[in-house]
């Protein structure tokens, strides 16, 4: 298998500069980003590959951190902060909201599958700007997104919504809307059909996307019958949300089901 350690490095670098990942511990969450998506591909499509080559890819991914933290920080150690709690905010009643797609041959996944991991590491990659506000702010690390929301990236919203099946089982609610050097949202969202199964979430300013993330963290003020699914989102937006253009912040499955989410007392729009 091709040596993408160089690739995965540049990727890896840019997404640091980009967020200001200016230490060791903030590059940490964009590392762990980045092999959480890779560990995502591999269990959709790893099946196409023998042992060795999964080993491989891991490997290439370490090779990438430690050539990074050796520049960065030669002398820094490799110990890893756990995430702080789930901080929930005010109770959020539960409403109908409204989105999932399909597998691959074994020939297909054999030849696509660093497509598939590649697409996976770059929203994870774009979307590490929530890790950094998550765990800061409020609580544990997102997931990256699955992979048909890596697939949707380069849509605007109508063609991206035209892609998936509206479902009133996915709910949610972006409840708190911040804005410093950019704007971050947070919220909940769940799929009624499967509560173990994270969502993930697409933000976008009129047409454009501006950020995305992956429910994880707990949000017991849900209080869900029988279930405690990780809900919790963040985003950090990372592209501009000119004051006044409207928000739309769409929940997706990896199935290609989706739901709009709803916003509690706030407008739907950049503030």
């Amino acid at each position: 298998m091709e040596d993408k350690s160089a690739y995965i490095e540049n990727v890896l670098r840019n997404a640091i500069t980009a967020r200001r990942a200016d230490t060791e511990a903030k590059r940490r969450l964009i590392y762990e980003a980045a092999e959480r998506a890779l560990e995502r591909s591999l269990g959709r499509t790893g099946d196409a590959l023998e042992p060795v080559q999964t080993l491989s890819l891991r490997a290439q991914m370490q090779n990438a951190i430690h050539a990074i933290e050796d520049d960065l920080s030669p002398v820094a150690s490799a110990s890893q902060a756990a995430p702080p709690s789930p901080q929930p905010t005010e109770d959020i009643p539960m409403t109908n909201v409204t989105p999932q797609v399909p597998a691959k041959s074994l020939g297909a996944a054999r030849s696509r599958l660093w497509l598939s991991i590649t697409a996976v590491l770059l929203l994870a990659v774009a979307a590490s700007g929530a890790w950094l506000a998550f765990t800061a702010d409020e609580g544990p690390a997102n997931v990256p997104p699955h992979e048909l929301a890596g697939e949707l990236l380069d849509d605007t919203y109508a063609s991206a919504i035209a892609k998936l099946k509206p479902d009133p089982q996915i709910a949610g609610y972006v409840d708190r809307m911040r804005t410093d050097d950019r704007v971050t949202l947070s919220g909940w969202v769940i799929d009624k059909t499967n509560y173990d199964v994270p969502v993930s979430v697409l933000a976008y300013a009129g047409e454009q996307l501006i950020g995305a993330a992956g429910s994880r963290g707990k949000r017991p003020d849900l209080k869900i019958k029988d279930a405690d699914p990780d809900a919790a989102f963040v985003i950090a937006a990372g592209a501009p949300c000119p004051k006044g253009t409207p928000l739309n912040v769409i929940g997706v499955t990896s199935d290609g089901r989706y739901a709009p989410l709803k916003f509690f007392r706030m407008e739907p729009a950049c503030p």
